[in-house]
């Protein structure tokens, strides 16, 4: 099953409830052109931005429990994939 993303089309690898739309905050500020920016970058460790994300593109999550939908696979990682980390870490914490 595929389900839209902000102009991306992913494939979801577990999704048991047959969602439609993604269930996390990262959904709400990954954009195509967000993800292009950040697609060529990497941290030093090899961390890339398809690592940090993996959790929320392949699990759509639960309508009624919102999650964040991305870890940082570093410390490098929320400096080098700040155009996303900052606006998802400003909406889960409040700033």
């Amino acid at each position: 099953m595929e389900v839209g993303c902000h102009g991306l089309v992913v494939k979801l690898h577990h999704n048991p409830r047959g969602a439609t739309k993604h269930s996390c905050i990262l959904v709400n500020h990954l954009t195509k052109e967000v993800f292009e920016t950040l697609k060529p970058k990497t941290t030093s460790n090899g961390i890339t931005i398809d690592k940090c994300i993996k959790t929320g593109v392949c699990n759509p999550g639960h309508p009624t429990i919102t999650t964040v939908g991305m870890v940082a696979g570093d410390c490098e990682s929320y400096d080098t994939f700040k155009l996303l980390f900052d606006p998802v870490i400003e909406e889960r914490h409040g700033g």
